[in-house]
């Protein structure tokens, strides 16, 4: 786990220290630069597999013709080495990136098929004079890019590429909509016009700064064919898939421990360590959210506790306080590169920072379950949808607007209001409208003029919507919301901010979920076995059954959050004198001051539910406070 960076078109190599310093915490145990014809790579190293020096990337090959910088981890690097070294490759480590290196002199770019795990790397072909950039199959692990005449160049953050004198921040208006409208920014598009994120399961050749290839070397399989597979099968094998995953993630050369929610999915993975680890210390850290309404949700921790008592883990609990939030949140939005406006990343931020002071290096994280095996209350509204979409459309219309009329009172209110909105689009429209938090009407309300002007005839939903192309032969609006969840939401949301707030303390965060044959097998599998009579994640949860209690497995979703309503109703004042007062919204250009106060106010008083939307507006003008040159 590490971080790359480099350029492709300048001859100065000071650029690449630059760039190391901007992501010293993603390696702070050794640098490494290398340079040649205006192709310039680096590596921040954080130790993994293989401590020793002789691990240090830049990466070669035996006769130097090829050059690695490598960031994640390859889960089947040993049985990949052994195959290796039985053809007549030489190695010298016993590091899971060197097999990386002799792996493309063997496959080329083919490569890419053998190669299970997290990654994105960058060869350089001396010979050829190409370069062969790749991003895994879900984007686990990030990668930013950007390109002009003359120029290209990478790196695992945004916050190197600043360091490069062509790349220039300006505010992407596009993106900012989208953040308005999902709290997240699907890829390709960041905040930042010039810099774009490489899709997930894809692959560049470069010669020079020009791309001559692009291509998806993956995409999640939702054919609209269904495996046929008895129930007792099914969990026979998601078991059997499971356990190879979380063991082959086990292997590490420094302290490994647990995120542990009290979820299942989170619990499920405990289980699974403890089953292959039964005599060995376990250590797990969680969140205890203290002096806040959970908004009608249970609290997880003395569900985390009652899954460290019964599979004897050492837990740790890890307080979070509105004024930890408030301490960290400016910083927050540097770290993520992004404006993501979900507090549960400082969770992620405090569990990290505890475990590196710990001596824990790697966390094993529950991410993707839900997004996998359909764990998300707005799946088992979309079951309600598909009811109520045989009412004629002149009726839907109707709901959506006594929804819009709807007092937020209570949790449950607001959950119908939000049910309600924009209940009369068409079903593809509906499935991507669950993601909003914002209408897009509204978000524009929010904007300048000027702002405005630039965002003519862009749509955040319909640009999300073209995402089903990929999948035209899938007919099940289940597996169209699942697709979503795994190949965006998942991806630049829950994993984006996983990895860097971790990063950010120097620590691994691996996701055994996210395993391409568990993914593949999901998809596969008939849908009534991921979501059965209102039942989420059915089958996942009767593998669960051989290894936690039923009241683990069977209780209301809580997830990994915070009570952010709560917060801006009564401690973000700071923030919002500092961020959006009327001097420093009239110098970014992009938001209207008197409509967003009126938000503010309509929120304080229950006029509306804001208090997602104006987080993101918060750290939306945080990001162009500190990102913008």
């Amino acid at each position: 786990m590490c971080g790359i960076y480099g350029y492709i078109g300048l001859s100065d190599d000071s650029v690449l220290k630059k760039m190391s310093a901007a992501m010293r915490h993603r390696g702070p145990d050794a640098q490494g630069f290398w340079g040649e014809d205006q192709v310039f790579l680096g590596q921040n190293r954080l130790s993994i597999i293989d401590l020793s020096s002789s691990a240090t990337q830049p990466l070669f090959n035996e006769d130097g013709s090829v050059v690695l910088v490598f960031n994640g981890e390859i889960y089947n690097y040993k049985e990949l080495r052994e195959e290796l070294l039985q053809k007549g490759h030489v190695f010298k480590s016993e590091s899971d990136s060197e097999v990386l290196v002799h792996l493309y002199e063997e496959e080329g770019i083919t490569m890419l098929s053998s190669i299970r795990g997290m990654f994105a790397f960058v060869i350089y072909d001396r010979k050829k004079k190409q370069t062969f950039i790749a991003r895994d199959h879900f984007g686990i692990k990030p990668l930013y890019i950007f390109q002009k005449a003359g120029h290209f160049a990478f790196a695992s953050e945004m916050k190197a590429l600043q360091q490069h004198p062509e790349v220039k921040f300006e505010v992407n208006p596009k993106a900012v909509l989208d953040h308005l409208s999902f709290l997240w920014c699907p890829f390709p598009k960041t905040m930042a016009s010039d810099v774009t994120k490489l899709e997930p399961g894809t692959a560049l050749i470069l010669e020079g700064s020009e791309i001559k290839k692009k291509w998806n070397f993956y995409d999640i399989p939702y054919t609209g064919r269904h495996m046929d597979i008895s129930e007792k099968d099914a969990v026979a094998e998601l078991d059997r898939l499971l356990e190879a995953s979380i063991s082959e993630q086990l292997v590490s050369d420094v302290p490994l421990g647990l995120f542990l929610s009290g979820g299942l999915d989170s619990s499920l993975i405990a289980a699974y360590v403890r089953k292959l680890k039964p005599q060995q210390k376990i250590k797990a850290f969680t969140i205890d959210i203290q002096g806040a309404d959970m908004e009608g949700n249970p609290n997880d921790l003395p569900y985390a506790r009652k899954v460290a008592k019964d599979l004897n883990i050492d837990l740790e609990e890890i307080i979070v306080t509105p004024a930890e939030v408030l301490k960290h949140l400016e910083e927050l939005t540097y770290i993520l590169d992004e404006p993501l406006a979900d507090p549960a990343a400082v969770n992620v931020l405090l569990i990290t920072k505890i475990a590196r002071e710990k001596g824990y290096i790697v966390l094993l994280s529950g991410a993707g379950g839900d997004d996998v095996f359909s764990g998300y209350r707005r799946h088992q509204a979309m079951l309600l949808d598909l009811k109520l979409f045989k009412l004629p459309a002149f009726s839907r219309k109707l709901m959506e607007f006594a929804g819009k009329k709807l007092p937020v009172i209570n949790p449950k209110i607001r959950k119908a209001k939000k049910y309600l909105q924009n209940f009369g689009a068409s079903l593809n429209d509906r499935l991507v409208s669950y993601y909003c938090w914002l209408d897009e009407r509204k978000a524009h309300s929010l904007l300048t003029n000027s702002f405005n002007e630039k965002l003519k005839d862009y749509s955040s939903i319909k640009n999300l919507e073209l995402a089903f192309q990929n999948i035209p032969n899938e007919k099940s609006a289940l597996n169209k919301m699942l697709y979503l969840e795994s190949k965006y939401f998942l991806v630049d949301h829950n994993l984006n901010y996983s990895d860097k707030m971790s990063m950010c303390n120097s620590v691994e965060t691996r996701v055994p979920f996210m395993d391409y044959r568990i993914v593949d097998f999901a998809a596969q599998l008939p849908v009534e076995l991921k979501l059965q009579n209102g039942q989420a994640k059915y089958i996942l949860k009767k593998v669960a059954e051989k290894y936690l209690d039923k009241d683990i497995i069977y209780r209301k979703k809580t997830g990994f959050g915070a009570p952010l309503r709560d917060w801006i109703l009564n401690d973000f004042q700071p923030l919002f004198d500092k961020y959006l007062n009327k001097e420093i919204m009239q110098r970014h250009g992009v938001f209207k001051h008197d409509a967003v106060w009126k938000m503010i106010k309509d929120n304080a008083s229950g006029k509306s539910d804001s208090a997602y939307s104006i987080f993101s507006v918060i750290c939306i003008s945080i990001w162009m406070e500190r990102f913008q040159k």
